[in-house]
């Protein structure tokens, strides 16, 4: 069986129509919280700034394994509205965290009637133990219940909803075009903060706000 670890991250607001990109946003920093990570960037050589040839065909291997395992993970609501989840054809995220020792990670989401239902992490890390190469993170995004099947047999059932959707009270009226939404997406969106807190070192870390 391969390790698997899963978590669900229940500290949402949203407004009914910002509720798509806030979720993710406050999704991706709390529950990624990588400072030293690389969105979709090659690894270089360290003296000639070149990714290696070695190095770009192992990327391209581990993408299509992360690949095979999303679309082996089946994603169901179990409440009222039963029914399947659609796993997004291409990964959220693509990043690498060396301090951590992740050499490669990719983050997938699976939508229900065109709204984001759940989100999971898949991350290789650079251990000899083939019990504990690969890590799954899970998060439920869903009003309702859900549940989750993977590709070794593993079930996992959500006993309540993964968030609880809060209006913004102070927020405007959504503007008329699509440019001007966006803008105030980024306005919220920025009125939020994460940081990743480590009692035994006694550090704290501020994250980044990612798109």
């Amino acid at each position: 069986m391969r390790n698997s670890e899963f978590e669900i991250r229940n500290e949402w607001i949203g407004e009914r129509r910002l509720r798509l990109l806030v979720a993710i946003i406050v999704w991706l920093a709390a529950a990624l919280g990588m400072e030293a990570l690389a969105q979709d960037q090659p690894v270089a050589d360290q003296k000639s700034g070149v990714e290696t040839a070695a190095r770009k065909k192992q990327r391209e291997e581990n993408l299509k394994a992360m690949e095979e395992r999303a679309r082996a993970t089946k994603i169901r609501l179990t409440g009222d509205a039963k029914g399947r989840a659609d796993l997004i054809t291409q990964p959220l995220f693509h990043y690498t965290d060396e301090p951590r020792r992740i050499t490669d990670a990719t983050l997938w989401g699976w939508t229900f009637e065109g709204r984001l239902l759940a989100v999971c992490k898949i991350e290789k890390y650079d251990i000899d133990d083939p019990a504990k190469k690969w890590l799954y993170c899970f998060g439920s995004l869903a009003s309702e219940l859900i549940e989750g099947e993977w590709e070794w047999g593993h079930t996992w059932s959500a006993k309540k909803p993964g968030i609880e959707l809060v209006r913004i009270s102070s927020a405007p009226s959504p503007a008329a075009g699509k440019g001007a939404r966006l803008r105030q997406m980024k306005e919220i969106a920025g009125r939020f903060a994460a940081t990743i807190i480590d009692p035994k070192a006694g550090t704290r870390e501020e994250m980044r706000l990612l798109p």
